[in-house]
């Protein structure tokens, strides 16, 4: 098929999956680390899941966890954290993942609706 402009369908859909590769390849190097106020903190699938069980060993022990909470950023650098600070930048670590995925969504959307190469092209990460 051909579209208004004269491009061909076919090319339309391959530019599109190009680009959503693209997009995604982006996303996973934008999950990697999350800027937090208590310091960058990995948060690729393996520090996700690090940061999770410490919020519920925090949870479950409350004050019997001993503080400071020493963990290592992903500057390498070991951060020390009160339980309510590792708490809080937890939660802007949680709240990065979110943005990134939202964001990923937005331009899988424009990508979609996009109806010329250029314009697939155009889509692309804020900076």
């Amino acid at each position: 098929m051909v579209a208004a402009d004269g491009t061909i369908t076919a090319d339309l859909e391959a530019a599109r999956a190009r680009r959503w590769a693209a997009i995604k390849a982006e996303r996973e190097q934008r999950l990697r680390v999350a800027p937090t106020s208590g310091g960058p903190l990995d948060v690729d699938e393996t520090g996700r899941s690090n940061i999770l069980g410490m919020v519920q060993a925090l949870e479950l022990l409350g004050p019997a966890m001993e503080e400071p909470i020493v963990w290592k950023r992903a500057d390498n650098v070991l951060g020390y954290y009160t339980r309510q600070q590792f708490k809080s930048v937890a939660l802007e670590a949680l709240a990065h993942i979110q943005a990134v995925y939202a964001t990923s969504f937005a331009l899988e959307a424009a990508i979609n609706a996009a109806t010329s190469l250029t314009a697939i092209e155009e889509v692309a990460w804020p900076d």
